[in-house]
């Protein structure tokens, strides 16, 4: 992740429309239990379920969402709501920063991972929907392939409802 470009302007000007935005740093787990090893050998973090709408025709809402590399989302206003969100023990962790980093020494929070802003017009008859997720690693092979992660069901659910269809499934 050395020289990654966090300057994206035009994204974050669009994300303001939404109120939301994106802190350039990661979201860091302190908690060992909403920790867990990745395919690829490194640790990931389990996020809460904040929205019923979409965790709540989960099969099993005990088994978690994974990400792992998440820029934590910012919602300005009542125009988004969180999805995802790690513990309360979770920091911010720079980006570039080195092994004399130290978690802590830094503010525990709770942290949005995944969030979703609604616009309509004035009767509601037609919405927009804006999804933002702060984590590529919620759609690789083995965060959607893997049955202790609710990875695929999760999101085909989230699509289904904003759809408003119901005969989308994960296979």
């Amino acid at each position: 992740y050395d020289g990654l470009d966090t300057n994206t302007p035009n994204i974050d000007s669009l994300l303001e429309e939404w109120s939301m935005g994106i802190y350039d740093n990661y979201i860091y787990e302190t908690d060992v239990e909403y920790m867990t090893n990745s395919a690829y050998g490194n640790i990931i973090t389990c996020y809460d379920y904040d929205e019923t709408e979409f965790s709540g025709k989960l099969k099993d809402q005990s088994i978690p969402v994974v990400m792992g590399f998440t820029m934590p989302i910012e919602i300005y206003d009542s125009g988004a709501s969180a999805l995802l969100s790690s513990s309360d023990s979770a920091v911010l962790r720079p980006i570039d920063a080195t092994e004399e980093w130290d978690p802590d020494d830094t503010e525990k929070q709770n942290l949005v991972g995944a969030a979703i802003a609604t616009q309509g017009n004035e009767d509601e008859s037609k919405n927009s929907n804006v999804i933002v997720v702060g984590s590529y690693d919620a759609f690789n092979a083995p965060s959607l392939s893997q049955p202790n992660y609710n990875n695929a069901a999760y999101f085909v659910n989230i699509f289904n409802s904003i759809a408003e269809r119901d005969d989308i499934s994960v296979l």
